[in-house]
């Protein structure tokens, strides 16, 4: 089922419970998180995920955006803790950033600072 698609293309769908990112011009798919019960789980790696600019996770814009506003957005780091926030809090204090002239999709960034207030 495509829950979103932005307007270079890239769509992003869910299948059987996981979401992904499908990347039009990089003819490449990859795995986003997974959905459940309308609130959505990632797993990332700090080291490797950390947006250092802002010390920020990053988010696929549309599927944030297509999530209701008080559903969960559960962040579990590798080897530390669950950040927790909800859709609403990332799209107030978001960064967003575009890539789509490198072939990827638009992303927001939450700051890690504003998780679990």
């Amino acid at each position: 089922m495509i829950l979103t698609q932005d307007r270079v293309g890239n769509q992003v769908y869910v299948k059987d419970k996981i979401v992904y990112l499908h990347l039009k011009d990089k003819m490449q798919t990859r795995k986003l998180g997974a959905i459940n019960l309308g609130n959505l789980f990632v797993t990332r790696k700090p080291e490797q995920h950390i947006f250092r600019k802002f010390n920020a996770y990053g988010f696929n814009l549309a599927l944030i955006k297509s999530l209701k506003p008080d559903a969960k957005v559960s962040v579990r780091q590798y080897g530390d803790k669950t950040l927790i926030t909800t859709a609403e809090e990332i799209l107030q204090k978001w960064k967003v950033l575009n890539y789509a002239r490198d072939g990827f999709e638009t992303q927001i960034f939450m700051p890690i600072d504003y998780f679990n207030k």
